[in-house]
Parts: C-alpha cells; sequence; structure tokens
C-alpha cells in the first residue's frame, strides 16, 4: 500500500522480519503529517507486530509538524506495546531529532509491553523535581 499525499509523501508498507516497515518518502509536514499517524495506527492492529520500523531514507524533510508525528508515532507504538524504530535517518532528520532533544527519545527503545510512561519513570525523577 502507498498513499500519496497533494506534496508527494508517500508511505509504502512491507512486511519486515519483526513486523513491519513503513518506508517514507518526500516532505513531512504539516500537509503530511496526518498520512503517517494514520500509517502508524493503521499497523498496529495485526497480529505479530513486534515493531514498526519508520524507514527514513527517502524523507526529503521534516518540519515540527513532522516531528509532532513522529513522537505521536512513538506514543502509538508503545501504547500498544510494540517498537519503534527509525531506520535510515538522514542527516537533516538526525540533526533535528539532536536539537530538539527528541533523539533518544525515539531511539531508545521501550521494553515491549511497558507503556512510554513506565519507561520515563524508570530514570528517576525529574530534573528539578523535589
Amino acid at each position: 500500500m502507498t498513499a500519496l499525499s497533494p506534496s508527494g509523501f508517500t508511505v509504502t508498507v512491507e512486511t519486515a522480519p519483526r513486523g513491519v516497515s513503513l518506508r517514507l518518502a518526500g516532505e513531512l509536514d504539516l500537509d503530511t503529517a496526518d498520512d503517517l499517524v494514520d500509517a502508524v495506527r493503521g499497523q498496529l492492529t495485526g497480529p505479530g507486530r513486534d515493531e514498526v520500523c519508520l524507514d527514513c531514507a527517502d524523507l526529503t524533510s521534516c518540519d515540527s509538524s513532522g516531528l509532532a508525528a513522529l513522537l505521536m508515532a512513538r506514543r502509538l507504538t508503545a501504547a500498544a506495546g510494540v517498537g519503534l524504530r527509525l531506520a535510515d535517518r538522514p542527516p537533516h532528520l538526525t540533526r533535528m531529532l539532536e536539537i530538539t532533544g527528541t533523539l533518544e527519545h525515539l531511539t531508545e527503545p521501550y521494553p515491549l509491553g511497558e507503556p512510554e510512561a513506565g519507561a520515563r519513570e524508570s530514570h528517576g525523577p525529574h530534573p528539578g523535581a523535589g
């Protein structure tokens, strides 16, 4: 399945060894962010889904709306007990994740079946809490 948005953004779904791979191509932005979220959500109901891999090799750009979509994908997969992996990140995406402080959040795997909030709590108190 390939979904094509007006801006040329596509999501191609492929079977992967541990679940499913979504190959992203084009611009992930305000106009296309919902396409990514919908595609991820649609892949969480199948049996044998241990992981959703987002293949980002052909992603030409990602703005703040695209980043929000990636964070929502993380929330959805964590809530479903499914791992999320960002594969073949282009330098511009890695740089954006570093600048925004989201690189570790989006690339550090949560234990399968453990909700996102539980994973955060295991790292100790939040800085400044006390």
